[in-house]
């Protein structure tokens, strides 16, 4: 995602929105914080810090749109679920 697309969608769903000199952004949603790195326009690194999760914890990239989308009700599950090698990030068994 561009960061400039970031930032808009992150300011559309209700979250207050910093950058900084080092190419990163940062979402806020009280008392969620959602931290993306970036090398020129690619994303590179995201991490979530909020309650229960005591350090800041890398989530996949693909799930930073659910996060920013959620409801603040919700947001504790989807965070869940985008964390790396979390139960959201496993690979889902074959049907028959």
């Amino acid at each position: 995602m561009h960061p400039d697309a970031l930032i808009r969608r992150g300011r559309h769903h209700g979250w207050t929105v910093t950058t900084d000199a080092a190419p990163a952004i940062t979402l806020e949603r009280h008392p969620w914080h959602i931290t993306v790195t970036f090398t020129g326009m690619v994303p590179r690194t995201a991490f979530i810090t909020g309650p229960g999760l005591g350090k800041a914890r890398p989530i996949n990239l693909r799930r930073i749109n659910t996060l920013l989308r959620a409801s603040p009700a919700d947001i504790a599950e989807h965070a869940a679920q985008a964390i790396m090698g979390g139960c959201g990030d496993r690979a889902q068994p074959a049907g028959p």
